[in-house]
Formats: structure tokens, C-alpha cells, sequence
């Protein structure tokens, strides 16, 4: 059986988009965010985060730093609404790079895709 699924961008969608965002102090949750999100859950559908990291290729931030973030952010909203997001997928390449996964080409959704029954 297919899963209904719901894709999240980020920066600018789950939290304000101050830019190349990867401490906490920096990471603020947008309005509404929480009420979709429990909306969504409510009506069985799996939440998946697509996003850029250009940072990382930039050398901004490391993949660990992001991963530190994320884990912030999931912790944020377990103890805010009981629930975390499904999975979340990055990109960590520059634009130059010219790879498969960074938006607006699909390799995050083919990921997806092979991962769960969506």
C-alpha cells in the first residue's frame, strides 16, 4: 500500500531562512510549522525534509554541524508536538557540482521513493 507523503523544504519553510542557517542559536521555527505538521501527522501522512546545504561544500558549516542542527530541530519538535520528522535528506553539494541531488533535479525524491512506499 502507497503512503501519502508531504516534502518539506527547510529554510524558509520549517524554519526562518537567515542564511547558510546551522547553530541553534540561528534555527527558529516558522510560524504555523507546528500546526501543520500535527495536521498532517493527523491525517496519516509521512513528513520527509528535502534541503540544499551548499554550506557544507563551502565550507560553512560540516556535515556533522548538520547533523547537529537536525537533531535539534527534531528534539524541538518531539517535545513541542510528540513527533519528529520521518527522514530528513540534504544535499551537501554546491550548485557547481552539477550533482543528481541537489533541488531542483530529483535524486532526494528518488531516494525517497526507494526508502519508503510512497
Amino acid at each position: 500500500m502507497m503512503q501519502k507523503c508531504a516534502f518539506f523544504d527547510r529554510d524558509g519553510v520549517i524554519n526562518k531562512d537567515l542564511g547558510y542557517v546551522y547553530k541553534q542559536t540561528d534555527f527558529i521555527f516558522c510560524d504555523g510549522i507546528f500546526e501543520l505538521l500535527s495536521t498532517l501527522k493527523a491525517q496519516g501522512y509521512l513528513l520527509l525534509v528535502m534541503t540544499n546545504q551548499s554550506g557544507i561544500a563551502r565550507g560553512y558549516y560540516t556535515q556533522e554541524q548538520l547533523e547537529r542542527l537536525h537533531q535539534y530541530m527534531q528534539q524541538c519538535l518531539i517535545e513541542k508536538i510528540g513527533f519528529g520528522f520521518d527522514r530528513i535528506y540534504f544535499c551537501p553539494h554546491s550548485p557547481e557540482a552539477n550533482c543528481a541531488c541537489r533541488k531542483p533535479k530529483i535524486g532526494m525524491i528518488e531516494a525517497a521513493c526507494r526508502d519508503f512506499s510512497i
